[in-house]
């Protein structure tokens, strides 16, 4: 398959051409390699009378070491090697997709899985957890698909401790989907926020967390405990409520980061921090890393009563829309923020010119 990649930087146009033996270079490695190549030429200016040779990349077969890639070297600045560059972009991104792929065949999603749905309450709690420890073994059972919620909004009891018993006995579940953690209203602190990562991170098969701690004690060491295990399950869908608790935009860029390891993947993307101490600085960094998540469908962002989100925050909300062209629904709420009025219609005027399902309130 030839792909033609057309750039053009300072009104001079070059022709990237790339010659592929594999199917593995579809139009998600295409754009992803297109946006790397705009990167480069931005970074390095090509110099008056210079262009790429027209050459291809060419690739052969190695049944040892799979795909291996020779390249022309033409140096355009004396330390800069362009093409070389350009090489490492498209091999990333080709390699992603591949792992992208292997990730898909891997999550038990497929139409001949049953799906059973395990839910933890109260009642749960009183014989020791014996009757959580008896429903493993049916949970295990081959193409057998489990979604999980533990469901203690308003414990009483120490639900720091209650986490870690509960942990101890779930990473047990080889067939684990979807874990969802209702603990809203509690007292639950970094030591829980813990508990949590480490039961998911342990897990290969989970596609789906939810995670409410709206009204809870966490910190920003709370959410990093969280932000740190997201790139090791395969994730799609990602639900995160922090509303009401003691984070600052600390503990938002540690999301962020971790962003960046799952972008190939993520399919729906919901972010709550309604009356908390974020501001632009933290909450903006978000945004830059969904604008390049090609992969994402759904965005929701609930940030009502942060005082110190402005409009910087909205002009990256824009650029996100515009960028991000498979967002098929977006609902947003920024009531009460430091946005002005001016900044909240633009962002309606954005939404207007995309085909989306938009709720917007504020």
């Amino acid at each position: 398959m030839d792909v033609s990649i057309l750039a053009i930087m300072k009104d001079k146009t070059l022709r990237f051409w790339l010659s592929h033996e594999s199917p593995q270079l579809n139009n998600y490695a295409t754009q992803r390699y297109s946006q790397a190549v705009m990167d480069i030429l931005q970074r390095y200016p090509i110099p008056t009378g210079r262009v790429l040779p027209s050459k291809s990349f060419h690739t052969r077969r190695n049944k040892k070491k799979g795909l291996s890639f020779r390249s022309f070297s033409e140096t355009f600045e004396e330390d800069v090697n362009v093409p070389a560059m350009l090489y490492f972009a498209y091999n990333k991104y080709c390699f992603e997709y591949q792992r992208m792929l292997k990730e898909e065949k891997r999550s038990p999603l497929s139409n001949d899985w049953q799906t059973q749905s395990f839910k933890i309450k109260r009642d749960d709690l009183r014989d020791n957890l014996s009757s959580i420890a008896n429903k493993i073994p049916e949970m295990n059972k081959p193409k057998t698909r489990t979604d999980v919620e533990i469901f203690l909004p308003s414990f009483k009891l120490d639900i720091d401790e209650t986490l870690v018993r509960l942990v101890e006995l779930l990473t047990k579940i080889t067939s684990m989907a979807e874990i969802k953690f209702n603990l809203m209203s509690t007292e639950l602190t970094d030591e829980g926020c813990h508990s949590i990562s480490k039961l998911i991170r342990t897990s290969k098969t989970i596609t789906s967390i939810k995670i409410l701690l709206y009204d809870t004690n966490i910190t920003d060491e709370g959410v990093r405990h969280i932000a740190f295990m997201l790139p090791f399950p395969p994730l799609q869908v990602i639900y995160l409520n922090f509303s009401n608790t003691h984070i600052t935009d600390e503990g938002i860029m540690s999301i962020s980061e971790s962003l960046r390891h799952i972008s190939s993947r993520l399919k729906s993307f919901s972010l709550m921090i309604n009356h908390t101490r974020v501001s632009d600085d933290g909450f903006i960094p978000v945004l830059d890393i969904l604008s390049c998540i090609s992969s994402l469908s759904e965005l929701v962002l609930y940030f009502w009563s942060c005082l110190f989100i402005t409009d910087r925050s909205g002009e990256r909300i824009i650029y996100l829309l515009q960028r991000c062209e498979n967002i098929s629904k977006v609902v947003i709420d920024m009531s009460n923020t430091g946005m002005m009025i001016e900044g909240k219609r633009r962002i309606q005027e954005a939404q207007s010119s995309h085909h989306l399902t938009f709720t917007l309130t504020g």
